[in-house]
Formats: C-alpha cells, structure tokens, sequence
C-alpha cells in the first residue's frame, strides 16, 4: 500500500472520537486519499506541538486556550458524548450536604475535557460542584470498577462502554453531557505548521473524514458493522449504539455555529483568554 504515511492522535479509544477514523480505514477513504494513518495515543504526549494531527477537537481547544498554536479544521460531532451513570443528588449545595457525606463522582483526570465539563454539567441539574467529591481516575475502566463495586456513587464514562453495554452491567444514564452542552468535541485539529507546510494532506485527510461523515447516514450497515469492531461487539449492541450516537454527528463538518460560540467562551471563561472563532477554527479545507 502506498501514500503518505500519518500520525492521527486520539485521547479515548471510543466510537465518538475514533468513528469516523476507522470508517475511513475500513471503507477505503483513506486509501483513496493517498493516506496511510495509524493511531498515537495522546495521554503522554507532554508537548502538544510535535503532534500535528489529532482528532480530539476538546484537547485541541484547552490546548490553544494555552497558546499551542493548532486550530480545528473539521467537527465531527459538537455534542459531548459522555454519561454519567449511579446516584446524584437531585439538587444538591454545600449547605444542604453533612460535612463527610458528599457524594463521590469517578471522573476523567485534570486537564481533560471532561474533567472541565463535569461542573457544567452538574450545574444545569442544579448541583454545585462544590457539594460533590470529583475523582479524577485514569480510565473507562477504572471508573467503570468503581462504580461496580461501590466504591464511588456515580461515574463519568465515555462511549467506550455506550448506554447499551452499561444497561447489560445494571446501569442506566442519569445524565447525558450532551444534553446539558453543545460544543465541538470531535473531528480533525492540525497545527499550524502543518496548515502552513504539509496543506495538501491536510485536505486530503479533511476530504476522507467527510466521507466518512456521509457514510454515518448513508451506509448505515456498513458503519454499524465498522462500531461492532471498535466495540469488539455483536451487531444487537452495535445497532443500538449507532441508532444512539448518529444523530450527534455532524452534517457538513462545521458543527452548529452557537457549538462553537459556547466553546469559545467556555475557553475564555476557563482560561482567562479572549480567543475568537478565527483564533480556533479554520474551515477553508471544506470547500
């Protein structure tokens, strides 16, 4: 096989960030394209700027919030597809909490999306964060532990283990991010260098990643066939997960406009910047 050869990054191997990558992989898109992609998992990259290309739209914004110079040139998905599953206050504030008694959430580590994101979340249900113990644990699996055997009242969990999985292990939702929060999560982030230097396989790994964007609706057999193998899944569980997460996907790979403003001020709040769309996106790849 020949093409270029590509480095695509990723912070969670699950079907809302990786996705659309392997349908490319496994459809041929890639190959049209002239690419040859493997995967770099980004947990321990300490300098954000020797890795040009990644998939995790989340990290690429907290990562220019902090002046690494990337910008995301394709959305996937703008809804943040994590659960939170076990028992949460209805409402909940420190006053209103014995002191000793807070509730434990197992959440992702610092510095992730998620991590930033959980308050939110718990916010709009009416729960100050202040009232809950966040627990930053390493992985799906760690939370998923957990929170199977007790030892915290609730879990953040990706799509690792989608609702479908986790209703096999007794547990249902009780809140969905995306629901709370619409901001781009997902899809394609370059560096700057590599807009500047390398523009050509920019657009060419752009161009795949809207097929593969296309198929999620198009080819509904074939991409429920491509989520059982990222799964490692039957089809039962695979066509429920699909019927689940498709409608999240983006249509035309900018993502809604009101995603990205609520992205950019999240940034702006969290981070103490003043980052404009033009600062973090770029979508002239699309045309």
């Amino acid at each position: 096989m020949t093409g270029d050869e590509i480095t695509l990054g990723f912070r969670a191997f699950d079907v809302h960030e990786l996705l659309l990558h392997f349908i490319a992989l496994k459809l041929g898109y890639y190959d049209n394209a002239g690419l040859r992609v493997s995967l770099r998992d980004l947990t321990f990259v300490t300098d954000y700027r020797e890795h040009a290309l990644s998939v995790a739209c989340g990290s690429a914004l907290v990562a220019r919030a902090q002046g690494i110079a990337q910008k995301v040139v394709f959305i996937g998905t703008d809804y943040p597809m994590f659960w939170v599953y076990g028992k949460i206050p209805a409402k909940a504030s420190p006053e209103s909490i014995a002191v000793g008694a807070k509730p434990r959430i197992a959440t992702f580590p610092p510095l992730s999306p998620p991590w930033y994101l959980l308050p939110l979340v718990l916010r709009g249900r009416g729960i100050d964060p202040q009232a809950i113990d966040l627990l930053p644990v390493r992985d799906d699996v760690g939370r998923l532990g957990l929170l199977r055997s007790g030892n915290v009242d609730a879990a953040v969990i990706s799509s690792a283990f989608p609702p479908p999985k986790m209703q096999q292990f007794g547990f249902a939702p009780c809140v969905f991010f995306g629901s709370q929060l619409r901001l781009p999560t997902t899809g394609l982030t370059a560096s700057e260098e590599m807009i500047r230097t390398r523009p050509d396989v920019v657009q060419r790994f752009v161009s795949a990643l809207l097929r593969s964007l296309s198929a999620v609706r198009g080819r509904e057999n074939d991409v429920v066939s491509v989520v059982g193998d990222v799964l490692g899944e039957g089809e039962n569980l695979a066509r429920q997960t699909y019927d689940l997460i498709a409608p999240y996907f983006s249509g035309d790979g900018r993502g809604d406009a009101s995603s990205r403003r609520s992205a950019l001020e999240f940034a702006n709040a969290e981070f103490g910047q003043h980052l404009k769309e033009e600062d973090v996106y770029e979508f002239a790849f699309l045309s």
